[in-house]
């Protein structure tokens, strides 16, 4: 309950190891996404594109920029 005595839902929320809720942003890093960090050419090639690397959830409240506000929250998972 908020200070006026009404409940709050939440906007997000986490469930399992993912961040939920309706303006809640995921990206997903595939190897195939990734090919300008490796040196080896050739292992590179022979890695399954598909591969997830890592996923983050993210949600950002408000805008940018704006002084006082926290905007940034992250949930992620890597793989290996």
């Amino acid at each position: 309950m908020n200070m006026s005595g009404k409940i709050l839902i939440p906007e997000i929320h986490f469930s399992g190891d993912r961040l939920k809720g309706n303006k809640v942003q995921r990206s997903t890093r595939l190897i195939k996404d990734l090919n300008t960090i490796f040196k080896n050419d050739e292992a590179f090639k022979i890695m399954n594109p598909d591969l997830p690397v890592y996923e983050v959830d993210c949600y950002f409240p408000v805008k940018e920029n704006k002084a006082g506000e926290s905007n940034h929250l992250y949930a992620g998972n890597r793989y290996r």
